[in-house]
């Protein structure tokens, strides 16, 4: 419960709390890709684009963009794993 209350104070304050720290490091340790993926996802939110899918259009489902906030597609797809997303 101490924990709980750690975070939200942080929270309350504008800080991260540590879990929500820990995450991040451990997520951009894991996929040197994701701070690029996650930059872009910001873009395409600037852009009006955020959420729907760059391989088919579609619109990316909820649960989807809950679990993986950065995701380009739909679905993993093999066409999704090997599309190259256009140059910058």
């Amino acid at each position: 419960m101490r924990a709980y209350f750690a975070g939200a104070e942080a929270q309350a304050e504008g800080r991260r709390a540590p879990e929500e720290i820990t995450f991040v490091a451990t997520l951009l340790a894991d996929e040197p890709d994701a701070l690029r993926e996650i930059l872009d996802a910001l873009d395409r939110i600037d852009r009006g684009t955020y959420g729907r899918c760059e391989a088919t259009g579609e619109t990316i489902p909820a649960v989807r963009l809950r679990a993986v906030p950065w995701t380009r597609f739909a679905r993993e797809t093999p066409a999704a794993a090997g599309w190259a997303p256009a140059a910058h």
